[in-house]
Parts: C-alpha cells; sequence; structure tokens
C-alpha cells in the first residue's frame, strides 16, 4: 500500500511541476497540460483526468502604470473552456456568451428558439442588496482601489467616485418567466465580473484568480443561482434608422467595461433605473427602461423617436456569465435627427465621432466574416441577433415605420 501512495504522490508532484513551469514561462499556455500517461522504472501510469481545465489569469499583480493589459479573458479559448463547440449556436455565430434565451415582443416573431414571451415575464426584487463573499472581499477593494487610480470609476459632481446600483439577477426561468433580482452595487461588479482572471494577489495561492479558484466551472457555466459574482444586469441595443440600416458605433477605448474599443452597438451600459422602494414585483418594462435611459444618454432620442423590441437573453462568457439583455430599435425620424440628437447625448464621449467618416463606411462594407474581428463582442453579439431579429420581423417593422414615423423631422 506505501508503494502505491508513493507512486501517486510522485505523479501529483509531477504534475504540480508541470504546472509551476507554466508559470514561470508567463503562462504561455492557455491550460494545464494533462499528463496522460507517465513512465518511471518501466512502469505506464495512468494519473485520473483533472475534473476542470484553467484559464490562467490574464492580469497578474498590482501595476499602477499598466493601463492596458485586461483584467479578464476575452480570448477564443473561452469557448472551449465552458464547453462550447461547433453546433452550439453561440458558438457558431462565434459570440461569446451561453444559456441564450430570444424573446418574442408582443406582435413579433421571435429571432429564434427557445424563446419565451415578453409580455408573460415577471420580475421579483429581493430588497436585501447582494454583499460580497468573504473569500473575495481581499481582492475585491485591491479591484475597486486599482480601477480608482487607473481613472476606470468616474467621479460624480461633489468630486465622489459612483457607485451606483443595479440589479443582480439571482436566477431566470424561461418556461415560468420569472427573474429573481437584488440590488447590487457597481463597486461589487468591479470586485467580480469585472476582474475574474486578474490574480490580484488577494487569495490564499497569490497566482490564484476568482475564474480558477472561487468561481471554477465543472465544464460549463455555472447557474445563475449557484455563482458568487455581482452579475448585475446589462443592457445593449442596435438601433436602425427608418431604412433599417443599423447604426454601428465606435467604442472609446477609455471605457472602463469594453476597453479594447472597435465597433459597438449603438447604445450599452449596466441597468441602473430608479424604483419604488415599497414594491418588489414588475413586468418587463422595468428592465426595458434601463435601455431607454441608456438610448437617451448615448444616442440623445426620446422614447416616442423609436420602437422597441426586447430580443434576447444571454450570459457573458469572458466575464465569468454576466447577463446580459439585448434590444433591437428602430429610428421614427430622419437620419439629420438622429445625427443631431447623437451631437448632443449626454454620454457622446463614449463614442468616437467617425460614423459618418468616408472612411469608417468603408470599413462597414468588409466581408461579414472579415468584419467581425473589428468589433468588440458585446457589439458584435447585439449587431448578430438584432440582425436575425430584423429578418424575421421585416415586412411588419417596415409597416410600423410608415404608420409612426414623422416625415417632418
Amino acid at each position: 500500500m506505501n508503494y502505491l501512495i508513493s507512486f501517486q504522490r510522485l505523479i501529483q508532484l509531477t504534475k504540480e511541476r508541470v504546472q509551476q513551469l507554466a508559470k514561470e514561462t508567463k503562462f504561455q499556455l492557455t491550460r494545464e497540460v494533462e499528463i496522460k500517461e507517465i513512465t518511471i522504472a518501466g512502469l505506464k501510469m495512468h494519473p485520473k483526468p483533472d475534473e476542470e481545465t484553467r484559464l490562467p489569469p490574464t492580469r497578474i499583480g498590482v501595476d499602477e502604470k499598466d493601463k492596458s493589459t485586461p483584467f479578464y479573458n476575452s480570448s477564443n479559448d473561452i469557448y472551449g473552456y465552458y464547453g462550447l463547440s461547433s453546433g452550439d449556436p453561440e458558438y457558431d455565430y462565434r459570440m461569446p456568451y451561453a444559456d441564450t434565451v430570444y424573446l418574442k415582443p408582443e406582435n413579433m416573431e421571435a429571432a429564434d428558439v427557445p424563446c419565451a414571451d415578453v409580455q408573460s415575464i415577471r420580475i421579483s426584487i429581493d430588497r436585501r442588496p447582494y454583499e460580497l463573499p468573504l473569500d473575495l472581499r481581499k481582492h475585491g477593494n485591491r479591484a475597486v482601489e486599482l480601477f480608482k487610480k487607473l481613472g476606470r470609476i468616474k467621479k460624480n459632481s461633489a468630486g465622489e467616485y459612483q457607485n451606483d446600483s443595479a440589479l443582480r439577477v439571482d436566477s431566470f426561468s424561461p418556461n415560468e418567466g420569472l427573474f429573481k433580482c437584488r440590488p447590487v452595487s457597481y463597486f461589487d461588479q468591479v470586485a467580480t465580473n469585472l476582474t475574474i482572471d486578474w490574480a490580484s494577489g488577494g487569495f490564499l495561492n497569490c497566482m490564484d484568480s476568482i475564474r480558477n479558484s472561487i468561481e471554477r466551472r465543472r465544464g460549463k457555466l455555472p447557474p445563475l443561482d449557484k455563482s458568487v459574482l455581482a452579475n448585475s444586469l446589462g443592457v445593449a441595443v442596435m438601433l436602425y434608422t427608418r431604412n433599417l440600416q443599423p447604426l454601428i458605433r465606435v467604442r472609446s477605448k477609455d471605457n472602463a467595461a469594453m476597453i479594447e474599443g472597435g465597433f459597438h452597438c449603438s447604445a450599452s451600459g449596466v441597468w441602473s433605473v430608479e424604483f419604488p422602494p415599497d414594491k418588489k414585483d414588475f413586468d418587463f418594462n422595468l428592465f426595458a427602461k434601463g435601455i431607454r435611459a441608456e438610448i437617451r444618454s448615448e444616442i440623445g432620442l426620446e422614447d416616442h423617436e423609436y420602437l422597441l423590441y426586447p430580443t434576447a437573453f444571454s450570459r457573458e462568457l469572458p466575464r465569468g456569465g454576466k447577463p446580459q439583455l439585448f434590444f433591437t430599435a428602430v429610428s421614427l425620424v430622419s437620419d439629420k435627427r438622429l445625427t443631431t440628437a447623437m451631437e448632443d447625448a449626454e454620454e457622446r464621449v463614449e463614442y468616437i465621432s467617425d460614423e459618418i467618416n468616408p472612411a469608417f463606411q468603408q470599413r462597414l462594407k468588409l466581408d461579414t466574416k472579415e468584419i467581425e474581428m473589428h468589433y468588440t463582442y458585446e457589439g458584435w453579439t447585439c449587431f448578430r441577433l438584432s440582425d436575425i431579429f430584423i429578418k424575421r420581423n421585416r415586412q411588419a417593422i417596415q409597416d410600423l415605420i410608415g404608420r409612426n414615423s414623422d416625415p417632418a423631422r
């Protein structure tokens, strides 16, 4: 028995040494090496394979001068890590999301299946706010402080760092049409989803990150009700002109959540809306208010100037399954009015103002397979989902545009 134990221990030490070498080579390996067979003194040993593989940290330690290295992994490795492959629609469309549920607006068709009827969706809010788990608090404090120093957390008019309240999605049951949510803060999002692949030194093993220690997956994305992350709800929309041309924008590289720049959807952000303190049950309009606020601040259009269609609910893989609602909007005003609205929008600085630049328009004419590389992954996903929705409902939408648009605007 002792003889067998010594061999097992030797195998374990060998695996640990391989893993250490991976760390010493600055994590050029994207997965732990799986030792399928090892020969010792002429005997072939077959160690039991690990239940999991890991994604290495994208960033190690605290460096206030490094403003470019990401805090989470958005490479193609993310698909295999969560078990997505050919045949999965998200993988086939190159959308780094999972557990997608398409939404069916009133008098329209859903973009695909499985789908949930928007009219039947209910939202139940637990007023007790999300609390950061003890195991994450040291890392979380470091994350918030570093984001402040890097200029990724804005200050309000009083000079205080903004820690806006949002909604955490505790669970979503498509069959019941029920979202369960609770309040969560922006700092909680920074402490978890936004820094999921950062080895901050805030864990027992200084090389650990949230993804490969606290929130380790079991072959696929952990269910929302099993996740310990903040999982604040994000919203994104692709706006189409009256001629059903998408308004594709260029994201500023200074944005905290989407730092890579590139083509983006028309507006996006974290859901953040005031709701009555004495009420806990809502319909889907509560979610719609969140994207309407983003459209108003980033595009400059008022609610009556466009049609709005919920399109899909999905979970983003790079940020650990962070929930996202995608919308499609259709302008009812002229391109001139739309351009003016964008120029006057409160948060126009989040986008580079070259949408009408001829060179930019030429880039948009690239082949679809090639143009994908120029998008933020959130922008590409929103565009793909909205494109499918528009194609399914083109005639019905054109009829509504004809009846509701204002020729004078």
